[in-house]
Parts: structure tokens; C-alpha cells; sequence
């Protein structure tokens, strides 16, 4: 069992002005879960201008804020059985409008200036509802060789108050779906260096889409890790 609280707010470093969450897990036998739930105050997304020339009084240091309160919960699943690990887990996140408003605005991570009026906070006077749902496998061929493969899917409720268009991708705020897969290779050379590459595959649709040139996008990777 664990439990977490923040202390402070902007000003320490903390994307939010308050949260709390709490664990409890266990395991038996081959059998290991863990659940977390969780509360976050103020919660703040960042974001700039994207814009040149910037609009009067703003200046490269300033930002845009959208804050939320956040409530989530999470829930994980192992099962190993010889050489085969199966993991699974769901979350779902819900994003309501702030307990603040900070109409006259804020400092905010790393000393980045808010304005007035740069601060949204009716974003979620519909709920936002994410639902993410992934499961794969990991098999050790050797004691040294394993291979691994999973599965993803997200889902976004409708938290728009107008009219979603074009299939939901009109705005980001229509519902919306993300899919992915993904497989992996992990060598350990030696106790402390292991090397792998992977691949995922990913497609976007609806609001998920929105603003997106490509729904679809695979990506490879290759790295090592040395453990100290």
C-alpha cells in the first residue's frame, strides 16, 4: 500500500496545485496487480502562441494555460507462467473545469509568465472521459533473449459543446480513437548492458486526429542500456 501528496504549488515546480493518490497491490503465486487512484487541483496544460509577429504585450516567454481537475484511476495485471509473462491494464482519466480561475494570471513551470486572460478554464465544462486499455506478452527464448508484443487502445468521449464535422476531426475536442501495436527484441549482453529494437504501429481517428497531416505512423527504434 502507498499513498502520495503534494506539496505546493506553480511556483515549486509542480504542474498542478495539488494532488493526492493512493496505491494498494499484491501478489500471489504467479499473480501480481496493482491498483492507483488519484486527485489533481489545477492541473495545467501549456502551450505557446504558435504565431509571428506575437500579438501586442506578449512576449517569447509567455504562454498559454488550460487548467483542469483531474480525476483517474488506474488498474494492472501480471500473470507469469515459466518463461511466458502476459500484462494487461485499463485507466480512465476525467477532466473537469478547475477549482481557480487566476484571472489576473501566473508564474508557472520554469518561470514562464501566464498573462491575463491567457488562462482557460471552461475547457471541460463537458467532461472529458479518456479510456485507455493495453495487454501484450513478453517470452524469455533464452535466459539472455526475450521477445515482447503489445496492443493499445484509447477512447475519447465528445466534450464539445458545438458540432463535430468531418468524421470528428474538426476539433480535438470530438470523440475520438487511437490504436497502436507494438513488438520488441531485448539481448543482454552482459549483467548491466542489454541492446533492443522495436517497432510501433499507430492509427488515429476522430477529435484523437484532429490537426494530424498522417492517421497512421510507424516507428522503429534501436538502443542499448547500461545499468550502474
Amino acid at each position: 500500500m502507498a499513498a502520495l501528496y503534494q506539496f505546493g504549488g506553480y511556483s515549486q515546480g509542480n504542474g498542478s496545485r495539488g494532488a493526492v493518490e493512493a496505491q494498494f497491490g499484491g501478489d500471489f503465486g504467479g499473480f501480481s496487480f496493482d491498483a492507483v487512484a488519484s486527485k489533481v487541483r489545477d492541473a495545467v496544460s501549456l502551450s505557446n502562441y504558435a504565431m509571428s509577429p506575437l500579438p501586442a504585450g506578449v512576449s517569447v516567454d509567455n504562454l498559454k494555460a488550460t487548467l483542469s481537475n483531474d480525476t483517474s484511476g488506474v488498474i494492472m495485471l501480471r500473470y507469469r507462467y515459466r518463461a511466458l509473462t502476459f500484462y494487461g491494464g485499463f485507466e480512465i482519466i476525467q477532466f473537469a473545469d478547475p477549482s481557480d480561475t487566476y484571472s489576473q494570471g501566473f508564474t508557472t513551470l520554469g518561470g514562464y509568465t501566464v498573462l491575463p486572460g491567457a488562462v482557460k478554464t471552461t475547457e471541460y465544462d463537458i467532461n472529458k472521459i479518456l479510456r485507455v486499455f493495453w495487454m501484450g506478452a513478453k517470452y524469455a527464448v533464452r535466459d539472455d533473449l526475450d521477445v515482447a508484443g503489445a496492443v493499445y487502445h484509447y477512447n475519447q468521449n465528445n466534450y464539445n459543446s458545438g458540432t463535430c464535422t468531418n468524421g470528428g476531426l474538426s476539433a480535438s475536442s470530438c470523440a475520438g480513437t487511437l490504436d497502436a501495436a507494438s513488438a520488441m527484441l531485448d539481448y543482454r549482453v552482459t549483467k548491466r548492458l542489454d541492446v533492443y529494437a522495436g517497432v510501433m504501429w499507430s492509427k488515429v481517428a476522430g477529435g484523437l486526429a484532429s490537426g494530424y497531416l498522417n492517421f497512421q505512423n510507424v516507428g522503429p527504434t534501436v538502443g542499448l542500456r547500461f545499468q550502474f
